[in-house]
């Protein structure tokens, strides 16, 4: 369900537990309020609900984005304009100041599918050509299985007794600075599962101004369409 407050677009999730005794309320920005509930809930409930705590609401999300013109997403810390084709088959090129996006319907749903296409294929370029220097940069020896997910928590995840690496798409937005801190934060985690003293030891000895690099990622915040 989507309802607008100052044109603004918000998502409105109800998620049924029945274990809850009340109602539970979450604003998560970017622009989504969900509803926990022990049972689901009426439309009409809903919107009065919303508009009782709109100040609250429009103080937790993000500023409205005017994206009925705004095709363009950013890779590798660049702005690129989109030029949306129709094509039966998914591919993508990527020019100077654009990026063409061949897609076989132009609704949003499948745009954002080749979109993705289109992260994970340049992610995993800069992963799969760096990751064997990082490793033996961080005396690693034993084959990592590493995997690419459409996910928005998290930047990267080391699953230690799995040998695996998980890198979220949404990397392949940024300068290769930040994937390159990335890759060394998560093979720090073979050595420390937590981020203690000694787990930012390591990882500065072999990348230095960690957690400088670390804080200015935090501040990025790409508004893209997708």
């Amino acid at each position: 369900m989507v309802y607008i407050i100052d044109n603004i677009e918000i998502n409105i999730l109800v998620k049924v537990n029945r274990r809850l005794k009340n109602i539970r309320i979450k604003v998560s920005p970017p622009n989504t309020v969900t509803f926990n509930s022990p049972s689901p809930l009426a439309k009409d409930y809903i919107i009065s609900t919303i508009e009782k705590h709109r100040r609250f609401i429009l103080n937790h999300i993000s500023t409205p984005i005017n994206h009925e013109n705004d095709y363009s997403i950013h890779l590798f810390g660049k702005k690129y304009e989109l030029v949306i084709l129709e094509s039966p088959t998914p591919k993508y090129t990527i020019l100077a100041d654009s990026i063409i996006i061949y897609s076989p319907s132009t609704n949003d749903m499948t745009i954002s599918q080749v979109v993705m296409l289109l992260y994970r294929m340049e992610l995993e370029k800069i992963v799969e050509n760096n990751i064997e220097k990082i490793k033996n940069d961080m005396n690693i020896n034993f084959p990592i299985c590493i995997e690419y997910k459409n996910v928005k928590t998290f930047y990267g995840e080391c699953i230690p007794k799995r040998k695996k690496l998980i890198f979220s798409l949404k990397l392949a937005k940024y300068d290769p600075i930040f994937i390159y801190y990335v890759i060394y934060h998560e093979l720090t985690h073979f050595y420390y599962s937590n981020h203690q003293d000694d787990f930012y030891n390591l990882l500065e000895s072999k990348f230095p101004n960690c957690k400088k690099i670390q804080h200015e990622l935090r501040k990025i915040k790409y508004n893209d369409r997708y």
